[in-house]
């Protein structure tokens, strides 16, 4: 980070996991407007955007997809999301609207 050519900000996170064990999370930002607490904030709303896509790159097996045109690829691409949402829905019995 010292080879940047911006000023970033730094935010150190000290945690306990599950089993005991602590653990350390480093933030950086190049807004310097941000308190720790919105830094924090953002990635936390950042780190369940990429559980979604986790959660559709596995249980809708997008590696394993047999398709190769473009149709057949948004097809199985909207299928996944429409599983994923389905999915969600059972679990926590969301009301979508």
């Amino acid at each position: 980070m010292e080879q940047l050519e911006f000023p970033v900000f730094l935010t150190k996170q000290v945690f306990k996991n599950g089993d005991g064990s602590t653990g350390t999370l480093y933030l950086v930002s190049s807004d310097g407007t941000l308190s720790a607490a919105q830094i924090t904030a953002i990635y936390q709303k950042r780190w369940k955007v990429e559980e979604y896509h986790k959660s559709v790159k596995s249980n809708a097996s997008f590696a394993k997809s047999p398709t190769r045109t473009f149709v057949t690829q948004t097809s199985h691409f909207i299928a996944a999301i429409m599983a994923f949402v389905k999915l969600k829905y059972e679990m926590h019995k969301i009301i979508l609207l």
